[in-house]
This record gives structure tokens, C-alpha cells and sequence, in this order.
């Protein structure tokens, strides 16, 4: 995604590199063929399947966006508490992320997405660019509440010459208690996250050990409209309590 130090990165949308285009279009075509034997018996469903494939597509997309979100999200926790600590001892603001990048360089390696925004962020301060302005683009880029504040109270801070170790001091800290709650909430609803990937599972284990052992008991299943029209409920009834489980185990802080 990045091909120089103006090139700039919208978090709010993920886009499957090649490689992970391949790897989903393989993990897909697999996925799919094996419901097609368990439900189907044939590999002929398959082809109305494959438009599917598209959507199926943009969830895994959502879910990549929301990781890299949240790892931005971390990152710049500690972006904020080493801004903090530079300021503490004496460094100008601008001076700042320049030791903020070094330190989280060590943390993270130059790689890291925090590391990267570090860079442009330096990068525009040498082209004399305002940092407010720079930090609002990136809290925009972001989709994150709290970077968008951050660089809100910034502005803020710059324009009426407020206390802006203070600004990081609390920024960093109301970071640190939205993580500490949403650890805990991932603690308290990880057991139900299992027993939701179990009954997930179940029906497909049931099926196959039916068609391993007797086969004969469930063969009528695969014969005639009105087994495969069972066979057809039986799925939508799984894919309809995925989404259902996973909106109600899904609690956001």
C-alpha cells in the first residue's frame, strides 16, 4: 500500500493484497466444497456458490480493517505516552515525535503502522507543514474516535496554549482504562465465543459421522426436492445462527 513517504493510508478501508487473494479464493473454494459434499452430496451446488464467494469476500475484508484498526489503536497508546515523557523532560512538540519514533522503532520495528504514520508525520513537519492539520488528516485517515479527539484537543491546545503533557498524560490513560475494559469483557465472553465455534461445528461432525458409519440412514436426505430442501434449511439455519450468535456475543465499549 505504501510506495513512499507521501503515500498515505486510509484505515478505514482494506483492501486483499495478491497473496491474500489467493489464499482466500483457496481457503473459499475448499470451504465451499466441502458443505456441497455434507449437505449436498455433489459438487454441482458449488457453482451457485461461487457468487457467494463475493461477499463471503468483504466480510473478511471488514474483519482484516477492524484488526489493523485495533493495532493501530495499541500503537498509539504508547505513541501518546512516549509524547508524553518527551515533553515531560523539555522537548518542543515537533521535537517530540522524532523521539517518539525512535522509541517505538525499538518497540514495534520500522514496519509497524504506528512507526510508518511517525514517519509521515516527521516528514511533513520538515516540509513546514502545521501539525495540527497533519494530525487531524491522520485521525480522519484513522476511523478512530480517539485519534480524531487526540488531534482535536491538539488544535485545541495549540491555538490557547494549553498544557499539552497534560493532554497526553489523560489521553494516554483513558486509552489504557477502554483497553483494560475491553480485555475484560474479552475474558468474560471467551467461553461463549467457544461454545458458539462449537455448536458450529456440531452439525457438520454429526452429518459426517452419519455418512461415515450409515450412510444408508441419512441417504434420503440426498434424494429427491424434498431432502435436498432439508438438507438447504438445515444450512441456512447455521449460517443464520452464526451471524445471530456473533451479533450477541459482539459488545463493543
Amino acid at each position: 500500500e505504501r510506495r513512499g513517504q507521501d503515500v498515505k493510508t486510509d484505515y478505514t478501508r482494506y483492501r486483499l493484497s495478491l497473496m491474500e487473494n489467493i489464499v482466500f479464493g483457496m481457503g473459499y473454494l475448499v470451504a465451499a466444497a466441502v458443505v456441497c459434499i455434507i449437505f449436498y452430496d455433489s459438487f454441482l451446488p458449488l457453482i451457485l456458490m461461487l457468487p457467494t464467494g463475493v461477499y463471503v469476500r468483504r466480510l473478511f475484508e471488514e474483519y482484516k480493517r477492524k484488526r489493523r484498526q485495533q493495532e493501530l489503536y495499541l500503537q498509539f497508546k504508547d505513541m501518546v505516552q512516549a509524547l508524553a515523557a518527551s515533553l515531560s523532560v523539555g522537548y518542543s512538540f515537533e521535537n517530540a515525535f522524532i523521539a517518539a519514533h525512535e522509541e517505538l522503532t525499538r518497540t514495534y520495528g520500522k514496519d509497524a503502522l504506528i512507526v510508518r504514520e511517525l514517519v509521515l508525520i516527521m516528514h511533513e513537519i520538515r516540509l513546514h507543514k502545521n501539525i495540527e492539520d497533519v494530525l487531524a488528516d491522520f485521525g480522519e485517515r484513522s476511523g478512530i474516535r480517539e485519534i480524531h479527539n487526540f488531534s482535536q484537543l491538539v488544535a485545541v491546545a495549540k491555538r490557547t496554549g494549553g498544557n499539552m503533557v497534560q493532554i497526553m498524560k489523560t489521553t494516554a490513560a483513558g486509552i489504557a482504562r477502554k483497553v483494560e475494559v475491553e480485555m475484560e469483557i474479552a475474558t468474560m465472553i471467551a467461553a461463549k465465543r467457544y461454545e458458539q465455534r462449537i455448536m458450529l461445528v456440531i452439525p457438520f461432525l454429526i452429518i459426517g459421522y452419519l455418512r461415515m458409519v450409515n450412510q444408508s440412514y441419512i441417504c434420503i436426505l440426498y434424494e429427491g426436492v424434498a431432502g435436498r430442501i432439508v438438507m438447504t434449511l438445515c444450512l441456512l439455519a447455521g449460517i443464520i445462527s452464526y451471524f445471530w450468535s456473533r451479533k450477541l456475543i459482539n459488545i463493543g465499549v
